[in-house]
């Protein structure tokens, strides 16, 4: 495999796993001079915004894909004397923090037009989601093994913006959830060809398990290979 374009913190994911695969990685030195695409079947929760003006705080559900596999999140941008500041938080904990955290700072009913009282119950349902068999198609079929959504300062369409296969995930701050090794175990395995599961795993019985691997079990010995 060989990476072209783009330097990040997760650089080298599924090297030298298939020498027929080009994995093309956008190299735009930031989130906001990569383009945008909306032509994609994910949802995050709409963002809540609380202040106004020089003073206020914006909640945005984020969501990232990387080799199959869901990362949601939670950005928290506070705006003190015009001056604003991003944290990513992909911990539920402390993205319900980060809620009452802006609802301490904004106690006004009017502190915002976007602000809404069921904010906190769809952060928990974005953060306990699942990738659905169309969503999983969608990546396969458009060779996406990073996507990431990013909502750019004083965006006002309905549709949700999304960012592909680009080397910005530490601007994106996954380091607080991800390890670059995990990384790039999960691209690699599903440049492979594996996908990630989407049910539990189920343990075999011990009975199962002896059959499995070939014991008799009345005998205890492996049975013959059936010709």
């Amino acid at each position: 495999m060989r990476l072209i374009g783009g330097h990040d913190y997760y650089d080298g994911a599924g090297m030298g796993v298939d020498t027929s695969v080009v994995f093309v990685r956008d190299p735009a030195r930031h989130l906001a001079d990569l383009p945008l695409r909306t032509d994609h079947p994910f949802r995050v929760p709409e963002r809540s915004v609380y202040g106004d003006g020089a003073e206020r705080t914006e909640l945005i559900p984020t969501l990232i894909l990387i080799g199959g596999e869901r990362v949601p999140g939670l950005e928290e941008r506070v705006t003190e004397a015009w001056v604003m500041s991003a944290r990513f938080h992909y911990d539920l904990g402390e993205a319900e923090a980060a809620i009452l955290r802006a609802r301490a700072r904004h106690p006004s009913l009017w502190g915002g037009l976007l602000r809404r009282r069921s904010f906190l119950e769809e952060v928990r349902a974005h953060f306990g989601g699942r990738l659905t068999q169309e969503e999983t198609g969608w990546l396969i079929s458009n060779h996406v093994t990073v996507l990431s959504t990013w909502l750019p300062p004083h965006w006002r369409e309905k549709a949700v913006p999304a960012q592909v296969n680009h080397a910005r995930l530490t601007e994106l701050e996954l380091f607080r959830k991800l390890d670059p090794a995990t990384a790039h175990m999960r691209i690699a395995s599903f440049l492979s060809g594996v996908l990630p599961f989407s049910r539990p795993t189920v343990e075999l019985p011990d009975r199962d398990r002896i059959r499995k691997a070939g014991f008799d079990l009345k005998s205890s010995f492996r049975r013959a290979k059936q010709r």
